[in-house]
C-alpha cells in the first residue's frame, strides 16, 4: 500500500507540473483519473485496478497514458460531489485529465439494504427510493462538476455501474437465502437505472459491468471476478472492467 500511495504522490505531482509547464508539455501526456469508492481503489485484491489497467490500455498513439487512482473505500455519492467541490487534490486531478471514470453509488444503499434486511422498512420502495434519487442526482451534479473544472476542453467521462451492490456469488449463497439475493439483484438493477439516468440526462457514457460480470439475464456466477470478500472483484474482475471501459472508448 505505501508503494502504490508513493507511485500515486509522484504521478499528482508531475500533474501539478505538466500544468503549470507549456500547452506542448500537457499534449504528450494523457491523464486518466479515476474516483469513486473501494471497487476503484481496488483495495480489496492487492492487485492491479482497472483504473490502471484501463490507462495502460490506452497507450499506442505516441502519447504516455498516466492512472491516477482517487478512488476512497466506503465513499458515497455524496461524498464524491463534495471532493469535486472542495477537495483540492481531486479538483487538480480533474482539471489536467482528459479522461475521467466516476463509480459511485452501491455505499449509498448499504444503509437502506441493512433496513430492508432488519424489516426497518416495508417494502422496497420505502427503502431505496429516495436514496436512489439522490444517487441520481449527486452523479450528474458530478459530472457537470468535472465539466467546470475541465473548462471546455475536451474530455471523456465514463460512468460505471455495478454487477451487485453488495456481496455476490459463492459468498452470497453461503450467507444469504435465494429471497434476498433476488432483491440485492433487483436493488443493484434499480442502482444501475439511476446511474445510467445520470449519464444519459449529462450526455457521457454509462458502462455496464452486470453483463460482463453476471450475462444479460443475471444467471451467470460472477464467482471467478470476485475477491474473497465476495464485495469486490478480483484481478481477473479488474480486467473485465478494464475491457469494458476500453471497448467504450473505442
Amino acid at each position: 500500500m505505501r508503494t502504490r500511495r508513493g507511485a500515486l504522490a509522484v504521478a499528482l505531482a508531475a500533474l501539478l507540473a505538466t500544468t503549470c509547464g507549456s500547452a506542448e508539455a500537457s499534449t504528450r501526456t494523457r491523464y486518466v483519473v479515476g474516483l469513486g469508492d473501494s471497487v476503484v481503489s481496488a483495495s480489496a485484491c492487492g492487485c492491479t485496478g482497472f483504473v490502471e489497467r484501463y490507462a495502460s490500455g490506452l497507450q499506442g498513439d505516441g502519447r504516455t497514458t498516466v492512472a491516477l487512482n482517487l478512488g476512497v473505500p466506503g465513499s458515497t455519492s455524496a461524498d464524491l460531489l463534495h471532493a469535486l467541490l472542495h477537495r483540492g487534490r481531486t479538483r487538480d486531478a480533474v482539471r489536467s485529465s482528459s479522461v475521467v471514470v466516476l463509480m459511485s453509488g452501491a455505499n449509498d444503499v448499504s444503509a437502506a439494504l441493512a433496513d430492508y434486511r432488519s424489516g426497518r422498512c416495508s417494502s422496497g420502495s420505502d427503502c431505496f427510493d429516495d436514496v436512489l434519487e439522490q444517487v441520481q442526482t449527486n452523479l450528474a451534479r458530478s459530472v457537470r462538476a468535472v465539466r467546470a473544472l475541465r473548462g471546455g476542453a475536451w474530455t471523456r467521462i465514463l460512468l460505471l455501474d455495478y454487477w451487485n451492490v453488495t456481496v455476490d456469488g459463492a459468498v452470497a449463497r453461503q450467507r444469504w437465502g435465494a429471497d434476498y439475493r433476488a432483491e440485492t439483484d433487483r436493488v443493484t438493477r434499480a442502482t444501475n437505472d439511476a446511474i445510467c439516468t445520470a449519464a444519459r440526462v449529462t450526455h457521457v457514457q454509462c458502462v455496464d459491468t452486470y453483463a460482463p460480470f453476471k450475462g444479460r439475464d443475471g444467471r451467470k456466477d460472477p464467482t471467478p471476478l470476485l475477491a474473497a470478500d465476495g464485495d469486490h472483484p478480483s484481478a481477473a474482475g479488474h480486467q473485465v472492467i478494464a475491457r469494458a471501459l476500453l471497448e467504450a472508448s473505442s
